[in-house]
């Protein structure tokens, strides 16, 4: 057999044609330069197979993997590859003696091709298999995710039924135990003021009632506003009236000013600052005081309730407002969503309610309602809906 030329240069020209001839059917992660010195480093490796004694396959089959590896998998590009190589004998790359030893050789890369190729097929089919019954296994865990989420909607709905029923109750239940323990100490007037509560968070209540059954769905409990120019004073002092009487000694309330009226649901904006007081009896010592406070300033009427408590902490001051959300390890009853419901009745009003992290000690809610302009013609009742 005679001995090669090997010519450098026809290596690179060789391997170049392969290259071009590649590209043109497969997209590979390579630029051009980069297949060019791959594919030359494989035709030298091939080159150098020609004159083993025996002949060593194993080189040859490598390359056809090498190539299936390097993403020249098109159907076209074997058939590119044995064009384009079929061409090295009897050029300076391959002597035209060496023919046969070289068709062997593409031979055996033809084949080392089409089995990595099909290897490569098998391996995507299991990867598709796979990520298909991965795919039923996530649908299937979501869809118990649902399940499990649809079941908690329940229970929230369950639970914010009992707290909207149980604000009204309270009142209720505590004056009628006053009734039946001290009515013989009472002044008529003190029982007076006892039915007019109660009756009026009976009204409450009943609106209550009929806000939740007229709920759609369990996940989208509506409670409805109902938009009146109301005085604002009234509104705080019906609201500081619904305090149990063994604690409103403690409640001090100062106006600034004249407050004049604002846009609101009265009997929703009453239960929130009813809510705001109810909180600041609860979780502030009963030797301590709990300021009330409202002013008029430009569009809007200010409502602010202080206790001396033990405050929250500032980065927890919009975390107070999410539902089920109780702070701490408090002995304290409740399910977390009297602050949640306090937020959308106010924002459903057009006000704004927040924590105002600047106060300490103690906790210093603020909370505003669009006031009403003297020039603003009067509107009696609109009704809006909170979702």
């Amino acid at each position: 057999m005679t001995a090669p030329s090997r010519s450098a240069e026809a290596l690179q020209d060789l391997a170049k044609r392969w290259a071009r001839a590649l590209l043109a059917t497969s997209y590979v992660p390579m630029s051009l330069p980069e297949t060019e010195a791959f594919l030359a480093e494989q035709v030298t490796r091939l080159v150098d197979l020609v004159h083993a004694v025996p002949l060593r396959l194993e080189g040859a089959r490598s390359v056809g993997a090498k190539l299936v590896g390097a993403h020249f998998t098109s159907p076209h590009a074997l058939a590119r590859t044995i064009e384009v190589l079929s061409s090295a004998p009897g050029s300076a790359v391959v002597a035209e003696d060496d023919q046969q030893q070289w068709t062997q050789l593409l031979g055996v890369v033809a084949e080392s091709f089409t089995a990595s190729l099909v290897d490569q097929v098998r391996r995507e089919q299991q990867e598709i298999v796979e990520a298909a019954f991965t795919a039923r296994d996530q649908a299937e865990r979501a869809l118990r995710s649902t399940e499990r989420r649809l079941e908690r909607a329940r229970e929230d709905f369950i639970t914010t039924v009992s707290h909207e029923l149980k604000t009204p109750l309270t009142p209720i239940k505590g004056y009628l135990h006053m009734l039946r323990n001290r009515d013989d100490s009472m002044t008529a007037e003190q029982r007076q003021r006892c039915y007019a509560v109660m009756i009026d968070q009976a009204e409450l209540l009943a609106g209550l009632v009929q806000d939740l059954l007229g709920a759609a769905e369990l996940q989208h409990v509506g409670f409805s506003v109902r938009m009146q120019n109301m005085e604002v004073r009234a509104v705080i002092e019906k609201a500081l009236q619904s305090v149990p009487l063994e604690s409103q000694h403690r409640f001090a309330f100062r106006c600034e000013g004249e407050l004049g009226l604002a846009r609101c649901d009265p009997v929703r904006l009453q239960q929130v600052i009813a809510n705001l007081l109810s909180n600041a009896d609860k979780y502030s010592p009963a030797d301590q005081p709990v300021h009330v406070s409202a002013y008029r300033e430009g569009d809007d009427v200010h409502i602010a309730v202080r206790d001396y408590g033990p405050g929250v902490l500032p980065e927890l001051a919009e975390a107070i407002f999410d539902p089920f959300r109780r702070l701490g390890n408090s002995p304290k009853r409740g399910a977390g969503l009297g602050l949640h419901i306090a937020r959308r009745l106010i924002e459903a009003m057009g006000g704004k309610i927040w924590l105002d992290v600047a106060n300490s000690p103690g906790a210093l809610f603020r909370l505003t309602v669009p006031a009403v302009r003297g020039d603003e013609p009067a509107v009696e009742d609109e009704a809006g809906q909170v979702m």
